[in-house]
């Protein structure tokens, strides 16, 4: 019983932290350029399991348009960011913690 508590109270703390580092700054150009952070390290999960279909017990039809849809979600804001916006990559969780700054 105690192992899959432990699984789902990492699964929570990590949304939780997750959520934080998005919603943290005050600037939004900055929340959207860390959405767009996270959003890519999902694709590069999402293009894995497209890539290996017969790996999976599940019907994956519909996930090549789903990341379509979010590589064009990605697109569009990125091309609303103003320019001296510099983009980043998604910090692991360890460095997600110190990131955030509670008041």
């Amino acid at each position: 019983m105690l192992p899959p508590a432990l699984s789902l109270a990492r699964i929570v703390i990590e949304t939780y932290d997750n959520t934080l580092w998005l919603v943290n700054p005050e600037d939004p150009w900055e929340r959207d350029i860390r959405l767009i952070a996270l959003l890519k390290e999902e694709m590069k999960g999402y293009k894995e399991y497209i890539k290996n279909p017969n790996d999976y017990n599940e019907d994956i039809s519909t996930s090549g348009k789903d990341s379509i849809l979010i590589q064009e979600y990605i697109d569009n804001t990125k091309g609303n960011i103003p320019p001296h916006y510099e983009e980043i990559k998604y910090i692991n969780f360890h460095d997600l913690l110190s990131s955030i700054k509670l008041y």
